[in-house]
């Protein structure tokens, strides 16, 4: 691209955004090339902070690119866009959105020793991505061979225990060199760790259907039934909550309370001897009495309150997803049970 003027405008509608971290070696390297060569019928734009990708990518399938002070931008013939970013990801997004061109989805891939949990709550943080993009959902691809390996060295388990909580869902990768013994391993590892995330064995990186793991909208779908019920395993924890009159319709009155319920939730959790890590729930609202469904998130200490589309879960019928330490569910269940009323 010769300049900007060849790249096609953004639409005005929100675009997802979905985050791609992995520990090092996991396979995010040629999970996106596979992205960015295969024949999807869909433009994606991706961000990667790692510079040298730009080189591989550029060698491995020889693109054209445009040559910038601070990025690289790289454009396929599929539709796709790459840019190696050595700025922080914020000012790439931002000199993306305001480029021309449409997109389906934004993929932005961190570092292997990344915690992704800053880059997906920078969607919420800053005013100028909110109106433009939204967070689709966090995929976290891991190595079935060495990943209990990496669980059990303290200089690493940190950053590879991070990629995995924060995970909505979960791409068990290299199952073609794994032994069964050694997939049934990294899955209880998975499994300790994030009971909740939805888990795809792939080998090579290659997944049957990418809009499987590409399009999650976490932010616009409700907790899933399957869920109902609590988890243990090691020290996470993950309760699954549902709030439901058969004759009322149970319902905040603001969005203010769903606000109140989360800063409980994140910042008195040590009053009640637990620690929330990532919340999601789907709360109804009736304010002057006209009712809508409101998205709760969280991640870490920060959280986001949004309009959901569409009725993703019964009229009158709230439910979470939360997922922490030393959780409580009967406190849990009085955090949020406080705030909704019944309604005739």
């Amino acid at each position: 691209m010769s300049s900007d003027d060849e790249c096609p405008e953004l639409i005005s509608a929100r675009v997802p955004v979905t985050v791609l971290t992995g520990f090092l070696g996991s396979g995010k390297t040629t999970l996106l090339h596979y992205i960015l060569s295969a024949n999807h019928h869909m433009r994606i734009a991706v961000i990667v902070n790692e510079f040298e990708f730009g080189k591989t990518i550029e060698k491995g399938l020889t693109l054209k690119s445009s040559q910038k002070p601070d990025d690289e931008w790289l454009e396929l013939n599929n539709g796709c866009m790459c840019c190696t970013a050595q700025t922080q990801t914020v000012k790439a997004l931002e000199s993306l959105m305001q480029r021309k061109g449409t997109f389906d989805l934004i993929l932005v891939e961190t570092s292997g020793l990344a915690d992704p949990g800053p880059i997906a709550s920078m969607f919420w943080q800053d005013k100028a991505l909110c109106g433009a993009l939204y967070l689709s959902g966090i995929v976290t691809l891991v190595d079935s061979v060495n990943i209990h390996k990496y669980l059990q060295d303290p200089d690493v388990q940190k950053e590879a225990t991070r990629q995995i909580l924060m995970a909505d869902k979960v791409v068990l990768n290299k199952c073609d060199i794994a032994s069964a013994a050694q997939q049934q391993v990294a899955l209880a590892c998975v499994q300790q760790i994030n009971p909740v995330a939805e888990v795809i064995k792939s080998d090579h990186s290659r997944v049957s259907n990418l809009r499987e793991i590409l399009f999650i909208d976490t932010t616009r779908r409700a907790p899933e039934l399957q869920h109902l019920h609590e988890h243990h395993h090691s020290s996470i924890t993950a309760v699954s909550l549902e709030f439901f009159e058969a004759e009322h319709a149970l319902a905040v009155s603001s969005p203010r309370d769903v606000d109140t319920i989360c800063k409980e939730l994140l910042y008195k959790g040590h009053e009640y001897g637990f620690e929330v890590v990532r919340c999601k729930a789907a709360i109804w609202c009736c304010e002057k009495g006209e009712y809508s469904l409101l998205q709760l998130q969280s991640i870490g200490d920060l959280f986001d309150v949004t309009r959901m589309e569409g009725r993703s879960v019964p009229f009158g019928c709230t439910r979470a997803l939360v997922l922490g330490k030393k959780l409580d569910e009967e406190k849990l269940r009085s955090i949020f049970s406080k705030h909704l009323k019944s309604s005739a």
